[in-house]
């Protein structure tokens, strides 16, 4: 995609985040695994009812997650609040 122009990359899976591979067979939490792939930039995810950046240790142990910076191997990352009536998106 970046080879055709693209400047950044954002995946916006309807996906939840485990930390494993444990998931691999039902594929419904599989944003730890996007964020391992190259020339991804950015992730906006949400399956499961968890807020992500987070402080509340939900994330805690989770290989390559920095859930109070949001961030998943080192890739910015967000859950969306579904009560945000407005945002920017700023570099």
């Amino acid at each position: 995609m970046k080879e055709a122009g693209a400047d950044i990359i954002v995946a916006v899976p309807h996906s939840g985040l485990t930390g494993s591979d444990a998931d691999l067979p039902f594929q419904e939490n599989a944003t730890w695994q996007i964020a391992q792939v190259d020339g991804i930039d950015a992730i906006m995810f949400g399956h499961d009812h968890n807020n992500f950046p987070s402080t509340t240790g939900f994330y805690d142990g989770m290989e390559g997650v920095n859930a109070p910076e949001g961030k998943i191997y080192g890739k910015p990352a967000v859950m969306l609040d579904s009560g945000v009536t407005t945002w920017v998106l700023s570099t």
